[in-house]
């Protein structure tokens, strides 16, 4: 995709933004407006990538449709885990089976290239629990897949009250196993 279609953008923003506070939208518009014109005045090579990052917790699959149809062809959901229990440890809004609802919203809007994150060392996440995400996602076929280590950073709520066990670097180097022939 080369350049982002603009036939119809109006009423794609209007169909990103109906989600926000009717005082917020105007001024959300005029920012997106001004952020789309200035991306499709760059001439992009026909394989540049648009990405929009999404929290899984605010999925729509008809917002997913106007990202789609504003020119965005990647999306990268912010996963974290499709373990229920570890996603609430890290104060996140969604669940697992949000989180795999949000895979399925992307794909019905026509997101082929779709990018996973995910976290592991979460408080009291085993190896196993890691892995069973890692395959979770696998099963999901995403064209990328980001896997990152959970880090205690200052004026975060971890960093104010840490979690009981974090098994920070208990596993990393572990982490790379073989199972079933497939590299994880």
């Amino acid at each position: 995709m080369s350049t982002l279609h603009t036939t119809g953008a109006p009423q794609t923003i209007d169909r990103i933004i109906d989600v926000f506070p009717p005082y917020q939208q105007q001024q959300i518009k005029t920012q997106l407006s001004n952020v789309l014109e200035g991306v499709i005045s760059q001439q992009l090579l026909p394989t540049a990538e648009i990405t929009l990052e999404a929290n899984p917790g605010t999925v729509e699959t008809e917002r997913f449709c106007g990202y789609r149809e504003a020119g965005v062809n990647r999306l990268s959901l912010g996963i974290q885990s499709f373990d229920t229990s570890m996603l609430q440890s890290l104060g996140r809004i969604h669940g697992g089976d949000e989180a795999l609802r949000a895979t399925q919203a992307a794909r019905a809007a026509g997101f082929n290239n779709l990018n996973l994150d995910l976290m592991y060392a979460l408080p009291r996440q085993s190896l196993e629990s890691a892995l069973r995400d890692v395959d979770t996602a696998i099963a999901i076929q995403p064209t990328h897949l980001s896997i990152y280590q959970l880090t205690i950073e200052p004026n975060t709520r971890f960093h104010a009250t840490p979690p009981p066990f974090l098994p920070g670097n208990l596993y990393p180097q572990r982490f790379a196993v073989r199972s079933g022939g497939k590299e994880r």
